[in-house]
């Protein structure tokens, strides 16, 4: 990549931050473009140089969030700690892709191109299936995972964990200010997939 095109991929890169940052705090209706614009410290025609439209720069926002989700999620089950407080960091993962404000700007990139997100979406939900089973199955090999149960039915029990997070948000208030009671939720959410009698000590780091 010359100097030329590094230049103009950095100008692509903080316009989409900008906006990312506008939607945190507001709806995608309420920020207009002069605001991305000033924010990127570029002026109103610079982006729409870069994103012909509004509607474009909100399906690049929601694209580079999900890549977001995607690597917190790698992150996590690659990381150096212990096995059982990758789990539990995955478990009680939520995401910024799930946080209220990146709701709303979801719910308007698929009004705009409902193919292309679900595209997205489908994507990306793919390759984090993937690092499950690799995560699940090193859980098998040490012997934290009892070799009898599917890796399948720990990703969908899973997937109903994440989804009373996002219904019920408050839960990860709790736990954050509650170990003992994260402690308990995690010795009887992990009790049915491992091959132990007794949950070992972990360390508590949300």
């Amino acid at each position: 990549m010359n100097g030329f095109e590094r230049r103009r991929q950095l100008k692509r890169e903080s316009i989409k931050l900008a906006a990312a940052r506008l939607f945190q705090h507001n709806t995608v209706e309420k920020v207009t473009v002069q605001e991305i614009a000033a924010v990127a410290n570029v002026s109103y025609a610079v982006v729409f140089k870069y994103f012909g439209s509004k509607q474009d720069l909100v399906l690049e926002v929601m694209k580079w969030l999900y890549a977001q989700a995607y690597d917190e999620l790698e992150e996590i089950l690659h990381s150096d700690k212990p096995y059982l407080e990758r789990m539990q960091a995955m478990m009680l993962h939520k995401g910024k892709l799930f946080e209220n404000a990146n709701i709303d700007l979801f719910r308007h990139a698929s009004s705009y191109n409902p193919e292309e997100i679900a595209q997205i979406a489908a994507f990306y939900e793919e390759k984090k299936q993937k690092l499950y089973h690799e995560f699940f199955q090193e859980g098998k090999k040490q012997g934290f995972i009892h070799p009898d149960i599917p890796i399948d039915s720990i990703i969908i029990h899973r997937d109903a964990l994440r989804a009373l997070i996002q219904a019920n948000p408050e839960i990860l208030t709790e736990f954050k200010h509650n170990a003992d009671l994260l402690k308990g939720f995690m010795r009887i959410l992990l009790f049915g997939i491992m091959g132990k009698e007794k949950l070992p000590n972990i360390n508590i780091n949300l």
